[in-house]
């Protein structure tokens, strides 16, 4: 299950110690790269369309370098991060993503689905939820034409699939409920 209530989720998961597996200096690079590559557009709900979402990213113009990238894929291997390709810009070109699975007793469940509701306005079956939850946290994403020459189109799909296609990366994206898709083409039209 994911929720997706924008930067000021991180910051509440990271209060109530979720992320503790993840080491700080690795945290605050993936938070700084996605704020300096990801902007936020918060708007209320009007209960139409939209009704509970409380926003929006839009990715920007900026290029990173090839360090940051690397830099991505060995913050991944130290914390147990899952990187996976997913489809941006409504299916036109790829992206990757950087993302923790994340679980909450059943002791502590309760009260988060309870301050979610409240503060997302999501329409949220809390009866559903006696048991634990689980769910992923995305911690970057970035698009193809934000990433350095080498990483971009599909050779650089290619070059990238040798760490998302890993056995490691595999198990963790299985267990978190993301399918990886190792076809350049499915992630762009």
């Amino acid at each position: 299950m994911l929720f997706y209530t924008g930067p000021q989720s991180r910051a509440k998961v990271m209060n109530m110690g979720l992320l503790h597996s993840v080491q700080p200096k690795d945290l605050e690079f993936l938070a700084n790269l996605d704020k300096k590559l990801r902007t936020w557009h918060h708007f209320s709900d009007d209960g139409g369309v939209y009704k509970g979402w409380t926003g929006e990213y839009d990715f920007n113009e900026l290029k990173i370098g090839e360090d940051e990238v690397k830099e991505v894929i060995e913050a991944c291997k130290r914390n147990d991060l899952v990187f996976y390709p997913h489809n941006t810009n409504m299916g036109f070109s790829p992206g990757y993503f950087v993302a923790k699975n994340l679980h909450l007793p059943a002791s502590r469940t309760q009260g988060l689905l309870e301050k979610i509701k409240k503060n997302t306005c999501q329409d949220i079956n809390l009866d559903a939820f006696k048991t634990s939850l689980t769910w992923n946290e995305t911690l970057l994403g970035m698009i193809e034409r934000q990433m350095p020459a080498g990483y971009d189109g599909a050779e650089g799909f290619k070059r990238l699939s040798e760490y998302f296609m890993s056995e490691k990366n595999l198990r963790l994206a299985k267990a978190a409920g993301i399918e990886i898709v190792n076809d350049y083409t499915r992630h762009q039209y």
